[in-house]
């Protein structure tokens, strides 16, 4: 595998401010998937680097050691299923670097609008940006059969490296706390309990804010038209087996619709900022034009 440096993938990913940019970053990552894979370590590098632009665009960008720690032993793993018996088709490594592209333009949007633009993560930022390394950890390629089943058990498989890389037992029994929110069952119950008025939160930040965007950035690429529509299929292959049914359903447009006006919420003035619900409204509009266009 080539070396990448941290300045080389910010340039590769080509991130700004803007969810144009998201995408043009998710479009990178899959013009190196799998084979020019440079492994998810170098993905966080280059999302940190960019956070941290300008001072930190030359290579000065201070990753804290425990987010590359955290993003090796998800990376580690990856690879080895990869080669036993295949990742699964969506919840792949794939998966998690997306969802840190995702939570990195949240933070930069959220940060924009905090008028908080130093260099250097906050605690806020890096469980954010440490939950979403974490929370699909050594996924079955299944749906739960009991409520965060899935979830619970991404948690103790990665809890031993929690302790090694020197996780405290109060950032790991947050990192916990919202992973076990991302079961796509009581997201609904996350963003209804979050005020749609509420003005944007302290640098800080809060519990309740990190669910909300923990809970946007796992399916935000899903949510865009690139990649979402890919992203579906690979579901749908991911399902194949164990909920053929299923499956079939997310290759329709019926079942498209239904996961952009119900199956996903974005609360968050980061991702209003990023400009999310129109493009979720753009793609609905756009189905239903066809449809009925079709039907005409």
């Amino acid at each position: 595998m080539p070396a990448v440096t941290p300045p080389e993938l910010v340039r590769l990913l080509n991130m700004g401010p803007g969810l144009a940019d998201a995408v043009e970053a998710y479009g990178q990552l899959r013009s190196r998937w799998p084979d020019d894979w440079p492994g998810l370590a170098e993905v966080m590098r280059g999302v940190v680097t960019w956070l941290d632009a300008p001072s930190a665009i030359a290579g000065r960008a201070e990753v804290p050691r425990m987010l590359i720690d955290c993003a090796e032993v998800v990376e580690s793993s990856g690879r080895a299923l990869a080669r036993r018996v295949g990742e699964p088709a969506y919840h792949n490594r794939l998966h998690v670097a997306d969802t840190l592209v995702s939570m990195a333009s949240l933070i930069k949007a959220r940060r924009h609008l905090l008028g908080t633009l130093r260099a250097g993560l906050t605690r806020f930022e890096t469980i954010c940006l440490l939950t979403m390394t974490v929370h699909d950890f050594r996924h079955p390629g299944r749906c739960n059969r009991a409520p965060q089943e899935i979830e619970r058990m991404s948690l103790a498989r990665f809890t031993p490296h929690a302790r090694r890389i020197g996780l405290s037992e109060s950032d790991w029994a947050l990192i916990c706390y919202l992973v076990l929110l991302t079961d796509p069952t009581g997201v609904a119950q996350v963003h209804d309990r979050w005020p749609q008025d509420r003005i944007p939160a302290k640098a800080s930040g809060t519990r309740a804010e990190m669910a909300i965007l923990v809970t946007e950035a796992d399916v935000l690429a899903s949510a865009l038209e690139f990649p979402g529509v890919e992203l579906t299929r690979s579901l749908a292959r991911e399902w194949r087996a164990p909920h053929p049914e299923l499956a079939s359903s997310l290759l329709s447009e019926e079942g498209r619709l239904r996961f952009l006006s119900a199956g996903v919420r974005f609360s968050s003035h980061a991702a209003d900022a990023l400009g999310v619900k129109r493009a979720l409204r753009k793609q609905i509009a756009s189905i239903r034009t066809v449809r009925k266009a079709r039907s005409a």
